[in-house]
This record gives structure tokens, sequence and C-alpha cells, in this order.
């Protein structure tokens, strides 16, 4: 199942992305991701890929369906799904846009250690910042600071991605 997850997710971020701006406008996108632990007493960065799907419910607000997987570090991997809204706030000819994110989902940890291997899911929440720019009409580069709440193991990602706008 990590495999195929795995695979499905790596599919996705090599596929050119997009991002909606509109009502109607369907979006794909890919980022990379740093991952620090910021529970106390736990030190573990998670290096990731992520794959996301973006739909335009009106103008300048959009809905996302965001999905990454982190690599394994201190024997800790995570795959994590959650439903984002951002609302644009552009600037600079409209090539420049910043957003808030929120939204909710889950996050699936596997610890395996010593032949020993263990997974749970956990509710997630998501809070942050995002800003994107426009490098043409179609193709567009963001970055995304989030706090992403999960139950003993909240989280700080920061991610980099590119879009391509259909």
């Amino acid at each position: 199942m990590k495999k195929f997850l795995l695979t499905l997710v790596a599919a996705a971020t090599t596929a050119v992305s997009s991002w909606a701006v509109g009502p109607g406008d369907i979006a794909y996108g890919g980022n990379l991701t740093i991952a620090p632990v910021v529970e106390s007493g736990v030190s573990l960065t998670n290096f990731g890929i992520g794959a996301k799907f973006q739909y335009g419910l009106a103008e300048n607000l959009r809905a996302e369906l965001d999905m990454d997987y982190f690599f394994k570090s201190s024997h800790i991997d995570i795959f994590d799904m959650a439903v984002n809204a951002h609302y644009l706030f552009n600037f600079s000819n409209d090539e420049a846009a910043i957003y808030p994110i929120v939204g909710i989902g889950f996050g699936a940890l596997h610890t395996s250690y010593m032949g020993v291997s263990d997974s749970e899911a956990r509710f997630l929440a998501n809070i942050g910042v995002g800003a994107q720019y426009d490098f043409t009409d179609r193709l567009v580069g963001c970055i995304e600071w989030k706090y992403q709440y999960m139950s003993n193991f909240s989280r700080m990602p920061i991610s980099v991605g590119i879009a391509y706008k259909f």
C-alpha cells in the first residue's frame, strides 16, 4: 500500500500543475516539502513530496485537496491528506498573490524499527499562509508555510511548488 501511495503521489508531482483563481477553474499541482515536528521532546524533520488538486469556488476563492508523502526519518514516515481553502489577495497587476490556508484532514503515521512496524491514523488541521507568482499566463510558482496540528505530532511544513494554469 505504501509503495502504491508513493507511486501515486510521485506521478502526480511530476505532472505539470496549476492554480485555480476563478469559479470553475481546475488545477493540479506538485510540491517539495520539509516538515519539522514542533512537539516538545521530539526531534524529527521529514522531507516530502506532494500533489494538489484545486477547484475555483468563486472569484479568488478556491478549495484544495492536498496529499503529501514524507520520507522516513527516525523510523517514521507519514502520508497526509487534507481539504484546504484559500482566499487569494492579488497584487502587482495580478501576477502575484498571497493567501491564507485553512483546512482539515488526516495523517497516517507509520513507524518501523527493528522489524516491528505500526501504523496509526490521526485527525489533522492546517492553518497557514501561501504566496504565488505567475511566471507566465500558465506557469505559476508558489511557497506555503503551515502549522499542521496532529495529536502529539504537530508540524510546521514549508513547501515550494510549481503550477500550470489550464
